[in-house]
Formats: C-alpha cells, sequence, structure tokens
C-alpha cells in the first residue's frame, strides 16, 4: 500500500497503462538548444527520424510493444547521436489503480482506500481525475492534459522541467510547453492553445548507426509515467483529495542490424 507523506509531496508511479500521441522525433550529434521564450528549439544538430502531421498514438504497458502506425520514418545518416528530441501532444493516456494505507477523496467522486483514473479529459490543474471507493475499482483511461510543470515557490506556474538520472541509467529529459510561435509557453492559456511538449532526451548510452543498421527499437521507460499528489482537504471532512496525472518518462533507442 502507498502512503502520500505530505499535501507538497508528489509521487511518481508506473502506470496500468500509458499513451502518448507524437508529432515528430529527431536525433542529434549534439544537446540542442532549449526554446525560450522569445526563440524555438534549435535542431541544427539534429536530424528529423519520424514525421506525423496529425500525430501517431501508442499505448505501453510493461508487458506489451506498440508501433507507430501514422507517421513517415527516415533513416538517420551514418554517426554517433548522444540526443533525442520528441514533440508530443501535451496529454498523456493513464489508467492508474492504487491502494492507499489511509482514506482518500477522490477528486472526481467517492472515498476509500481504494482509488482509480476515470475515463475522459481533465488537466491537472483541473482536477477531476479520481475516483476512490472502500473496494478494489476499475481504472479507466485519464486523457491527462499539461498546462504546467507545477509551479515555483510563488505560486507562479513553471513551463520547463527536467528530470535526471531516470531510472538511475544516467539518462535526462527535460521538457518544454510550447505556444503558437513554437516558443517556450508564458502562460497556461498558451499551454492548451497550442498542445505541444517538446522533450530533449539525453541518453544514458549514445545510439550508434551504421552501414549495418536496419532500423530501430524504441523502448518508452514509463515507471514514473503517473503522479499523484495531494489536493487538500477540499471537502472539509479531514481527509485528503488525490489528484493524479503524467510523470516523466524516457526513450530508449536500440539499432537493429540486417
Amino acid at each position: 500500500m502507498l502512503s502520500l507523506l505530505t499535501a507538497e509531496v508528489h509521487v511518481h508511479l508506473q502506470p496500468d497503462s500509458y499513451g502518448i500521441t507524437v508529432y515528430e522525433k529527431y536525433l542529434c550529434t549534439a544537446a540542442p538548444t532549449a526554446p525560450t521564450t522569445t526563440s524555438a528549439v534549435d535542431l541544427s544538430n539534429c536530424v528529423q527520424t519520424f514525421a506525423s502531421t496529425n500525430g501517431s498514438t501508442v499505448r505501453i504497458t510493461e508487458e506489451t510493444s506498440a508501433t507507430f502506425t501514422d507517421g513517415t520514418f527516415t533513416r538517420p545518416p551514418n554517426g554517433v547521436y548522444t540526443h533525442g528530441v520528441i514533440l508530443i501532444k501535451n496529454a498523456f493516456l493513464i489508467k492508474l489503480s492504487i491502494q492507499l494505507d489511509t482514506t482518500w477523496d477522490g477528486s472526481s467522486s467517492g472515498q476509500g482506500l481504494f482509488c482509480a483514473t476515470v475515463a475522459g479529459s481533465a488537466y491537472e490543474s483541473a482536477s477531476n481525475q479520481m475516483v476512490c471507493d472502500t473496494s478494489a475499482v476499475t481504472a479507466g483511461e485519464l486523457d491527462a492534459g499539461l498546462s504546467s510543470f507545477g509551479s515555483d515557490g510563488l505560486g507562479n506556474p513553471e513551463f520547463s522541467a527536467t528530470a535526471s538520472n531516470l531510472n538511475n541509467t544516467g539518462a535526462s529529459i527535460s521538457g518544454y510547453l510550447l505556444n503558437t510561435s513554437d516558443y517556450l509557453a508564458t502562460s497556461t492559456a498558451e499551454a492548451i492553445a497550442k498542445e505541444r511538449l517538446l522533450g530533449i532526451n539525453t541518453f544514458a548510452t549514445p545510439v550508434v548507426v551504421t552501414e549495418e543498421t536496419a532500423g530501430f527499437d524504441m523502448a518508452f521507460g514509463i515507471n514514473q509515467g503517473a503522479t499523484i499528489w495531494s489536493e487538500g482537504d477540499s471537502n472539509a471532512n479531514g481527509y485528503e483529495e488525490i489528484g493524479a496525472g503524467s510523470g516523466p518518462f524516457q526513450v530508449i533507442i536500440t539499432p537493429t542490424n540486417f
């Protein structure tokens, strides 16, 4: 069973399933320059390896693999690639069911030790993501929108975040919510209007492409892909209200040979 220690703690968990919608992917020979509030990402050290105008959605579990079915793949030139870039929708498809060691209120409805995501769409800032009960709850697929990465010490929303040493591999990923100019967003309204999140992944091990390379296996590390937190005692009944949303993930690319 799981305990949330305080209302300030965000706990990362492995979801039952995890889905993302991918628009673009790149491999880079050096770290790209991240977007700012006045400039887009600099991809001059990168080559595009995937493009999907409408986005390709994949759902992943611990036991199953998935295939990108909508989009065009391009073989990168031979070389050593230390970073990857991915452009995705700023909403994640999450199924999560958990048992807690104290009673919680669901941010959508219910009360109990057992909580699960609801089926439907909800931005993390708007609550309404979890239902709780006194017995096990079947998880629905939550379309968890992300309009910020939390807030700074002054309560201001943050639109970039970095997770380092993912799964103790040495890999890291930085995320940037974009506006309609493809610059770093400066408000939640801008992030919601664009619906795009740019991820820059520093690989634990460089991806080496040679004449022998026939393709790539891509693995998504999702053991921290869901996050739960306390919304406080919004019902004034002595029980904390539980919220849920997305968490950090990493992409592991392994070349396959002829």
